[in-house]
């Protein structure tokens, strides 16, 4: 965190799935969100995947 500024990092599993098709694997992905803080509250600024 750096004044109105922070990131992020996270590790995300997701599974899709799609009518008539066998069960899906999770998918992985490691990510990182940039946060910046408004008036409105923290929003997010930037989204980028880490590899």
């Amino acid at each position: 965190m750096d004044g109105d500024r922070a990131e992020v990092l996270l590790a995300v599993s997701v599974r899709t799935t799609i009518a008539g098709t066998v069960q899906p694997e999770p998918r992985r992905w490691r990510m990182r969100i940039s946060l910046q803080r408004t008036e409105g509250g923290p929003k997010v600024s930037n989204i980028g995947f880490v590899q």
